[in-house]
């Protein structure tokens, strides 16, 4: 029977692979093993990220005459073949958005740890749907024109990064074969932004950035590694929610569904009442707009006027109140204040903090 690791072995091999993590973000470099021989793989100079897109321009004059799928076609194709339907990309589009909504959802019931479980199964479950239907929508990118030309460009920087552990470059000649290789396990070695998220929250990461400028790397930024880039882009987003008035309990700051949830939550609550302000400002009356014009005219407008006008400068997050605010009027035909759904939520939120304060005095 295989031994079970323990929990403390469990963190040790948590805290290693960050730390691996942390060094090869450092390093800028990916080494790969790969038929018994090793490369370093470099980052692309800023010359050679230029001369990339030279050469993607001369291989499209090179085809502009061949017959190749756009991705329109392929999409029509994948369409006709029953692959894939016409209402994808918008339930692409629907699932982020309901992704943003749970993410939001477990933030604001952040003390219920059983709702917070089935929220995040939730989010678990609608990542998924957008990776299989992602995969399924662009499965044929890679014979579109513009697919191939991509292929190319990422094929002349990879050629002009790979290197021995001298730092010398070493040519693959037209070994298709090895290069596939070599760019298949790239991909697989890259680390994603949960990875590169947990490298931004560990103790060593933090000290190094907190000693530093906002940048701890000697190059200059557009020299920088994409997933170095993305480091201290997640550190500045960490630092700045530490200054934040409504600053978030470290639960929140160690959980990245909740955090992305507070992030949501403190913009839709800033649009609000920003777009509140904005009403108020212009047309007076806060309640009014709110909850139906109270005169028939003002400033000479008829009221479907003053509603079509509201209306096109809501933004999105004011819409969606509006629609909940209706919706709880339709079925209850009035309300007080403290009770509209937005409200509500707004009380549950400082219930929770208020809550959460208690117990950390205690």
């Amino acid at each position: 029977m295989p031994i079970q690791p323990t929990y403390l072995q469990v963190g040790f091999f948590i805290t290693m692979s960050t730390a691996k993590n942390l060094a090869k973000i450092i390093s800028g470099i990916t080494i790969l093993n790969i038929d018994n021989f090793t490369y370093y793989i470099h980052s692309p100079s800023r010359i050679c990220r230029y001369k990339s897109y030279l050469e993607a321009d001369r291989i499209r004059a090179d085809l502009a005459f061949e017959n190749w799928l756009t991705v329109e076609e392929a999409k029509d194709y994948l369409t006709r073949t029953g692959i894939i339907d016409k209402d994808i990309e918008k339930r692409i589009k629907e699932a982020s958005k309901l992704i943003d909504d749970k993410k939001h959802d477990c933030y604001v019931h952040r003390i219920n740890p059983v709702l917070v479980s089935s929220i995040k199964n939730q989010i678990k479950l609608l990542s998924k749907q957008i990776g299989e239907e992602s995969s399924r929508l662009h499965q044929l990118d890679h014979l579109t024109i513009d697919g191939y030309i991509e292929s190319c460009r990422q094929n002349y920087i990879l050629l002009r990064c790979i290197k021995n552990r001298r730092g010398k470059r070493i040519s693959l000649g037209q070994n298709s074969l090895l290069i596939e290789k070599i760019s298949h396990q790239l991909v697989l070695n890259s680390l994603d932004h949960i990875d590169i998220r947990e490298v931004a929250k560990s103790e060593d990461w933090k000290s190094m950035w907190a000693s530093s400028n906002g940048n701890p790397f000697n190059d200059s930024y557009v020299d920088l590694t994409d997933e170095q880039r993305t480091l201290l882009l997640y550190s500045n987003m960490y630092d700045n929610a530490r200054k934040h008035p409504e600053c978030p309990d470290d639960d929140v700051f160690n959980d990245d569904d909740m955090f992305d949830g507070w992030m949501i939550f403190q913009k839709r609550k800033s649009d609000r009442e920003k777009t509140e302000n904005d009403m108020q400002n212009k047309f007076g009356d806060a309640k009014m707009i709110s909850f139906g014009l109270q005169d028939e005219n003002i400033a000479g407008m008829s009221a479907q006027e003053q509603i079509d006008r509201i209306n096109n400068m809501n933004s999105q997050e004011a819409k969606l109140v509006r629609q909940r605010r209706e919706q709880e009027l339709a079925k209850k035909g009035s309300l007080r204040h403290a009770d509209l759904p937005d409200v509500k939520d707004e009380l549950l939120q400082k219930a929770q903090e208020e809550f959460a304060a208690k117990m950390r005095k205690k």
